[in-house]
């Protein structure tokens, strides 16, 4: 919506730039976790497990990103589209105060509890179609992911954790998509500010989450959904 109300079209290769800022900015923040689960490829721990879901989980956002590209753009040139997706994501989101119990810092230190198993397959598949449902214009990726992994009764820390490592592999397969657009003719000064901007951005929104998760505003982020796109619907 912003393109539609300040009349800009971002450049391809500058969008492409801000998905490795925002990779940048998980593959930070959960460096510990990422750590372990190379190791993991080795010693066939817990977190190899948390590995294997994450491959599985991505199959279904995979699959519904290749075939739904097309209609997304579509959709981006469609505001008031967008602006309704806004309000359907502020419900679910607001819809979290159902599940979403008081959370401990501690439930965000200790290791992922998941298993292989046939339920725990179908719960993550369940996540990554979430996740490819949120390439729609409007829909918050990590907001679908959360909400979603809590609502078939992932623990919050686990939600936080699935949802964030759960990007890795869709950033890297946007970019992997795209990159034979990138051009390195189009570097410049304000591409570097552009990163940088969205890597700190992407890194402050992470520990925002992790902190409306454990102080119970999650929800809260479902209200400033409902209002930007109810208001956009009336000045669109």
């Amino acid at each position: 919506m912003g393109e539609h109300f300040f009349k800009i079209t971002p450049d391809l290769s500058f969008n492409i730039l801000l998905h490795v800022a925002t990779l940048f900015a998980v593959l930070v923040f959960f460096r510990k976790t990422c750590f372990k689960i190379v190791l993991s490829l080795k010693t066939r721990d817990s977190y190899f497990h948390l590995f294997i879901l994450i491959i599985i989980a991505s199959i279904p956002t995979a699959f519904i990103g290749f075939l739904g590209k097309s209609y997304v753009e579509s959709f981006m040139e469609n505001s008031s589209f967008t602006a309704v997706a806004l309000v359907v994501n502020g419900l679910l989101l607001i819809s979290s105060t159902c599940f979403l119990h008081k959370l401990t810092t501690s439930q965000f230190a200790t290791p992922p509890s998941l298993h292989l198993s046939k339920k725990t397959i179908l719960i993550v598949l369940l996540i990554g179609v979430a996740q490819g449902i949120a390439i729609i214009p409007g829909i918050s990726r990590s907001g679908s992911t959360i909400i979603t992994a809590l609502f078939l009764g992932f623990s919050g820390g686990e939600a936080f954790l699935f949802s964030f490592l759960l990007s890795i592999p869709a950033i890297i397969g946007a970019f992997l998509f795209e990159c034979s657009h990138f051009s390195l003719k189009t570097l410049s000064p304000s591409l570097a500010v552009g990163f940088v901007s969205a890597f700190i951005c992407g890194l402050f929104s992470i520990y925002i989450v992790r902190a409306s998760l454990i102080r119970g505003f999650f929800p809260f982020f479902g209200y400033y959904c409902l209002i930007i796109g109810v208001a956009a619907l009336f000045f669109l």
